[in-house]
């Protein structure tokens, strides 16, 4: 279901930015999440990301779907050549992207006290891992990690929209 929604936003944003020229090549990228008593659903199109902090262990829980990711998986560059490669922001994958969206969805036990973060890639493209778990860990407050997060990406070049969420599970 969450699949076909993605699917369907996908397609509606390609007819808006077909049908209206102030819209042309409009598209976006997104990262969801879906919670209930048992599980934690995570969806995502692009290069916003989920992550997750399980006790002192972050895990990136979603895979970016850009060029440069793709040849690392092909095994086409290594993670060397890919730290300057051109094509690191080039999205494949995206919500209004001219072919069928191919949504990631991920589906976890929801396990009470782990920590799930979504972000957009303003985020984190200007915070190492260990800056992002060092925020998570440090404070209680979700809204306080946000804002800390947000200051944190934006002292470092801030170079693009910035969005923190932060979930705690209990």
């Amino acid at each position: 279901v969450i699949k076909q929604a993605l699917v369907d936003l996908s397609t509606r944003i390609l007819q808006e930015s077909e049908h209206r020229p102030e819209y042309a090549g409009m598209g976006t990228t997104l990262v969801m999440a879906l919670i209930t008593q048992r599980h934690l659903f995570v969806a995502h199109l692009g290069d916003s990301r989920a992550y997750l902090l399980k006790g002192d262990i972050l895990q990136q829980i979603t895979n970016d779907h850009t060029l440069v990711r793709h040849l690392l998986m092909t095994r086409e560059i290594t993670q060397e050549q890919a730290k300057n490669h051109p094509g690191n922001n080039q999205l494949i994958q995206y919500i209004g992207m001219s072919s069928i969206a191919h949504p990631d969805v991920i589906c976890l036990p929801r396990v009470s006290g782990e920590r799930l973060l979504l972000c957009s890639d303003g985020l984190s493209n200007m915070l190492s891992n260990q800056d992002i778990k060092q925020s998570l860990s440090q404070f209680s407050s979700p809204e306080q990690i946000c804002t800390t997060l947000v200051k944190i990406a934006n002292q470092n070049g801030g170079k693009d929209n910035i969005t923190a969420v932060l979930v705690d599970m209990d």
